[in-house]
């Protein structure tokens, strides 16, 4: 549960970022303290979302061009943020393995995002990496 209690708190500080208009500072240990997270666990998470923000402009290309009747500014932050995170995942140094990034996606949209979401993140992540990169 640990990994999926950090990738909540990626989420959580992604979706405060977001609001504000990115240049904000994250209040990481308010995360790390409500999420009582193992210190793996936290070093995940805060990389997790240095990555993201490091790469932000990447990513949300990468996305917007997998976006199908979308426009990456119409997705609701936490569905945005949700792919940053699969991303992320997948394109990191070790990346998680393909069937954990997309159960973990559609687990937090379950959790997080509008009723039926879930459903369209599953297909956009499919469109990320091609099967066989993975």
């Amino acid at each position: 549960m640990g990994r999926r209690q950090a990738r909540e708190g990626a989420l959580r500080m992604l979706y405060s970022w977001d609001i504000r208009h990115a240049n904000s500072y994250l209040e990481r240990s308010t995360f790390e303290t409500e999420l009582l997270l193992e210190e793996d666990d936290r070093d995940f998470m805060a990389a997790l979302v240095e990555q993201i923000i490091n790469n932000i402009d990447a990513y949300d290309a990468i996305i917007a061009a997998c976006l199908k009747g979308w426009k990456l500014g119409r997705l609701p932050v936490i569905d945005r943020n949700i792919l940053r995170i699969a991303l992320a995942e997948l394109s990191a140094e070790e990346p998680t393995p393909r069937r954990v990034v997309v159960n973990e996606a559609v687990e937090l949209a379950k959790l997080y995002a509008a009723s039926d979401a879930h459903k369209y993140i599953h297909g956009v992540i499919g469109n990320l990496m091609p099967k066989s990169e993975s």
